[in-house]
């Protein structure tokens, strides 16, 4: 489950994009907790003199994330207030596949000997993939890793993927998912 948004959150996040988003000269809402209307999650309130919006989030029961998206999509917006329909947020360039940062969830499953995971380490290494936590659970003859990467773009990743695949002591598929929560795994002690 998601980490769940706090209003200390709320109000940082809130002060960031402003001061992010006046160093662009771009428009900066007003923020508020909750919305007044029952059961949104993200409301856009102009005010009579219509100048800058006040945009209402819901912060109880959902992801922090979440949160943070509803915050982001109305910041520097002209129009209806919502960033995918300004014309100024279609023509923003895309960020180059392979580009976008994010610490990463590695299951890899190699030989269980002498030596195999400075191999790993090496590949990781060469890929320029730090490593933030690691867990090995020892099977029969194999040993799966749980790695948990720091922020890495997602091309380094594949690169070093790619490479941890190609070891003879690699066995069965490598993978890797984006980590998109700062919660642990209770069953490898990363509560």
């Amino acid at each position: 489950m998601a980490m769940q948004a706090t209003s200390v959150q709320f109000a940082a996040v809130a002060r960031s994009l402003a001061t992010v988003a006046r160093a662009r000269g771009l428009i900066v809402p007003g923020f508020r907790s909750p919305p007044r209307v029952a059961g949104a999650e993200r409301t856009l309130q102009w005010s009579a003199r219509g100048a800058v919006p006040t945009v209402a989030v819901q912060l109880k029961g959902r992801p922090f994330g979440a949160v943070v998206a509803d915050m982001v999509s109305v910041v520097g917006t002209t129009g209806t207030g919502f960033l995918q329909s300004d014309p100024v947020w279609r023509a923003l360039e895309q960020l180059p596949a392979g580009e976008l940062p994010s610490p990463y969830y590695l299951r890899l499953e190699v030989e269980d000997r002498a030596g195999v995971l400075a191999r790993i380490a090496h590949e990781l290494a060469a890929a320029n993939v730090s490593v933030a936590r690691l867990v090995q659970q020892p099977g029969d003859g194999h040993a799966v890793l749980h790695v948990v990467t720091h922020e890495t773009p997602a091309g380094q990743v594949t690169a070093a993927l790619a490479a941890i695949r190609a070891l003879p002591e690699s066995r069965g598929e490598a993978r890797a998912l984006p980590v998109v929560s700062d919660r642990g795994v209770e069953e490898l002690g990363w509560a």
